[in-house]
């Protein structure tokens, strides 16, 4: 979908301030991390503007990254980091 140059686009879902973002996929996935108790990742298919499956954190994110091929999503939570694949949590540690 082609956009007007400098126009704006909004990705509502989150319910606090988001503070990380990762684009992967090759642009197609966006990856944003909410603060607060309850921290919510939220991935979203990118061009469409459509949310995927959200995953809860439990705690404020501080940075997250994406696998260039869209699978994979790491979540730096303090200390803790959480390993998404396929938008299913497959890895705490």
């Amino acid at each position: 979908m082609k956009r007007p140059q400098g126009s704006q686009r909004f990705f509502v879902g989150h319910s606090a301030f988001v503070c990380c973002l990762a684009l992967g996929g090759q642009g197609q996935l966006l990856a944003t991390g909410q603060e607060g108790k309850a921290a919510l990742i939220r991935v979203w298919d990118f061009r469409p503007g459509q949310q995927q499956q959200p995953a809860e954190t439990g705690s404020t994110e501080d940075d997250t990254a994406m696998s260039s091929n869209g699978t994979c999503l790491a979540v730096l939570c303090g200390k803790h980091v959480t390993i998404l694949c396929q938008l299913k949590q497959c890895v705490h540690v």
